[in-house]
């Protein structure tokens, strides 16, 4: 039995995750969830490289995938719902290092076959 109908883990995790922003983005002002979401520490950040934060890596998700204008997409759940499901197939949302992999992959396959 599969979990998993999808070939990507790592894809499908990634479309969940815009999921749930999505469904955050969606939360009235005055939710728990939303008011921790655009809560912003008034401390001091330490010296050094910024860390990467959750909102960061899926900004870059949606960069990737050419979403422009996703604050309006968002509102609209059926819509964002579409575009969480064409996310999932994806291969510009796996890594570099993955692609390559999978490139190499292929690469192989087709000298078998040649051969």
């Amino acid at each position: 039995m599969k979990l998993i109908n999808h070939w990507n883990i790592i894809n499908y995790v990634k479309a969940q995750r815009l999921s749930w922003f999505g469904h955050i983005n969606r939360m009235p002002e005055t939710s728990t969830v939303r008011k921790t979401y655009k809560w912003k520490p008034s401390t001091s950040r330490p010296v050094g490289r910024p860390m990467s934060h959750w909102e960061d890596d899926i900004r870059n998700n949606l960069r990737k995938m050419k979403l422009i204008r996703w604050a309006e997409q968002v509102q609209d759940h059926l819509k964002w719902k579409d575009i969480v499901e064409k996310a999932k197939p994806l291969p510009e949302l796996l890594s570099r290092r993955r692609r390559r992999r999978r490139r190499r992959r292929r690469r192989r396959r087709r000298r078998r076959c040649i051969l």
